[in-house]
């Protein structure tokens, strides 16, 4: 899978010292969830891509936190899909 964030780089989004790593293992899962769902909107992106744009990143950190924050309700913030989609390939 496309590394588009890093465990490192959502610790820092949701301002978690790296201290705080009892959750390392949770917050994984959540970025693999929001990438693979960031990828999937934006489908022109090909997999393995070298660059990632700006705004795929934050669609994807926006996602992790809204599924840290609201960890029983989840679902795709509509700020995440609506940058991940920029990167949709509407030619298919």
């Amino acid at each position: 899978m496309t590394v588009i964030v890093t465990l490192e780089e959502a610790k820092a989004w949701l301002r978690l010292s790296e201290i705080e790593d009892h959750e390392d293992t949770v917050i994984q899962a959540m970025i693999e969830t929001a990438t693979a769902e960031a990828l999937h909107l934006a489908d022109g992106l090909e997999e393995g891509a070298e660059e990632v744009p700006p705004t795929l990143k934050t669609a994807v950190l926006l996602h992790v936190t809204s599924l840290f924050e609201e960890r029983s309700e989840g679902g795709v913030p509509p700020a995440s899909s609506a940058l991940a989609r920029r990167h949709r390939n509407w030619s298919v």
